[in-house]
């Protein structure tokens, strides 16, 4: 719908568990550069739908919903008492019934109608017993491909930092500091000293790197110095170790 003046556009927003629509006008020479995009709300948990076979294996023919397979450490769904193994039936109220493989997303769908920061009630079978569970939902982590990222071409390789994402999935403790290594070039100075791309950076030459800038400013120091050995730590896996890398400065020209 348009007028003389812009377009006016048919929006639906939420106020409390009420659903309203309305008109907002959009006045052309207005619009924003860029995306704002709004924080999605988030379970904080991992699940599988109860499919026939999956009820079957539980004891409970007929059982539809969400089974829960994981449930991320440090969420709000955590704190809560969400555990892996408990079958949510039910959001606020409505039922979950998903039973097919092609309903996975319903649950998605379901948490993204919500707003951040809007409590969820989570209805719950747990070894045959119901029960509801309640929490604020928060918002989504940021995406690993949104993570801040540096190259270093002289000792070609390349990090980015870590996001919450990371944490979950790599079982990274909170107090880590540091930035994971995602590309090493074959037969470069970096691969020749054994870094490995999922490393995680601690350190170079001493000093801690907790972000893409601390990275930048020490890699430009270690360029003016041209030291014979860099000493990175690293974190692989659950243990540190040191990776020396042997940089071949360029002859500096004569003046």
């Amino acid at each position: 719908m348009a007028d003389a003046h812009g377009e006016r556009l048919a929006a639906t927003f939420r106020r409390g568990g009420e659903s309203f629509v309305t008109l907002v006008e959009r006045r052309r020479g207005d619009r924003r550069s860029g995306s704002a995009e709004l924080p999605r709300p988030w379970l904080g948990a991992s699940t599988q739908v109860v499919t026939p076979e999956v009820a079957e294996a539980l004891g409970s023919p007929g059982l539809k919903g969400f089974r829960v397979t994981e449930v991320y450490a440090g969420s709000a769904a955590a704190h809560a008492g969400l555990a892996a193994g408990d079958v949510l039936v039910a959001l606020n109220g409505e039922p979950l019934a998903a039973s097919r493989r092609q309903d996975a997303l319903d649950l998605q769908r379901a948490i993204e109608e919500l707003e951040v920061g809007e409590p969820a009630v989570a209805s719950v079978m747990r070894g045959g017993r119901a029960l509801d569970l309640q929490w604020k939902l928060e918002a989504q982590p940021s995406a690993i491909d949104q993570a801040p990222r540096a190259r270093q071409d002289t000792f070609e390789f390349a990090v980015r930092a870590i996001v919450e994402l990371d944490r979950i999935d790599r079982q990274l403790p909170d107090e880590l500091q540091g930035l994971i290594v995602t590309e090493v070039v074959s037969g470069g100075v970096a691969n020749l000293a054994g870094l490995e791309t999922d490393d995680v950076i601690r350190e170079i030459q001493g000093e801690t790197v907790a972000s893409v800038a601390d990275f930048d400013r020490v890699m430009k120091e270690i360029a003016a110095s041209r030291p014979a050995v860099v000493s990175i730590f690293v974190r692989r896996g659950f243990r540190t170790h040191f990776v020396f890398l042997q940089p071949e400065w360029p002859a500096e020209k004569a003046s």
